[in-house]
């Protein structure tokens, strides 16, 4: 990954999956934090970018703060960062510390079950001393691998490298009960979770939610505060304004079009419904974070 990556699409400032090398064809690539922070400038290294093919990033030297759909993850060494595609990353601060990023290509990471496993990871979780060593050295072999000039035996090696630090990722997660097994009400907030990726735009009441799980609002409820801490209704404008933030950054929509884009009846009560949640109108947000 180079400079000419990190501002592809300058007006959305979007990063997908185009390797440095001219001739580079593997599914995957690693790359040192440092190597990448020698050939940024200060602004491009820390700007906001959309991405459009999933990351992982490992914290190996040093303390920063980097963003997550526009909130704070702060990384000291053995942080483990997980951005899924349509997410909005920053990587912080320019200097002060190190580590490997690993990026995939979209249409490779979803055909393959195991790899896909990656997806399951939480945006962020901290290993121990001995495990992050474990990631690191298998971070740097698949680096070093992929600059193997190309053949059959080379590809399939880092495909099963690739298989190798999947599962070794999410075993490593679940150790750690990120990842145990739910009970009941558990599962039925993942449904509603599910559920709200796929209409937050058409459906902005808790009813709506509670009907589609055959349940009473109350009891939807009680699930969301069970898990979460936080209500449907909360969850829901949450979801709702992390969109309406994404799509001010990065698209070029004006703001009566993300408001029909994201199911409100009319401008006006999206821009109030904007200003509620974050204290500042569509305009104001898009002139201080836009692209």
């Amino acid at each position: 990954m180079d400079n000419n990556q990190l501002v592809l699409n300058d007006s959305l400032g979007c990063v997908t999956f185009q390797p440095a090398g001219l001739h580079y064809v593997y599914d995957l690539e690693v790359v040192r934090v440092s190597d990448l922070q020698s050939r940024s400038c200060k602004l491009g290294f820390q700007r906001h970018y959309l991405y459009e093919c999933p990351l992982i990033i490992l914290v190996t030297e040093g303390e920063c703060r980097q963003w997550i759909d526009f909130e704070p993850v702060d990384c000291h060494r053995g942080s483990l960062i997980s951005v899924k595609i349509g997410q909005v990353h920053s990587l912080g601060s320019h200097s002060g510390w190190d580590g490997y990023m690993l990026l995939l290509r979209p249409e490779g990471f979803i055909q393959d079950a195991q790899i896909q496993s990656l997806s399951s990871l939480p945006a962020i979780c901290s290993l121990n001393n001995k495990d992050s060593t474990v990631v690191e050295i298998s971070l740097k072999q698949i680096h070093e691998d992929s600059l193997r000039f190309y053949n059959e035996l080379s590809s399939e090696l880092l495909r099963f490298q690739l298989h190798a630090l999947a599962a070794r990722l999410n075993l490593l997660v679940t150790e750690q009960k990120s990842l145990s097994i739910l009970d009941k009400s558990g599962q039925r907030f993942l449904c509603f979770l599910q559920c709200l990726e796929q209409h937050f735009k058409q459906w902005h009441s808790p009813v709506r939610y509670a009907q589609s799980m055959a349940c009473s609002e109350k009891t939807l409820s009680r699930i969301c505060l069970g898990n979460s801490g936080e209500t449907a209704k909360t969850l829901i404008t949450k979801r709702i304004t992390l969109e309406a933030k994404r799509l001010l950054c990065y698209s070029d929509l004006n703001v009566s079009e993300i408001s029909e884009q994201l199911g409100f009846s009319a401008t006006t009560y999206f821009c109030k419904f904007f200003k509620r949640e974050t204290k500042l109108s569509p305009i104001v947000f898009r002139n201080h974070n836009g692209l």
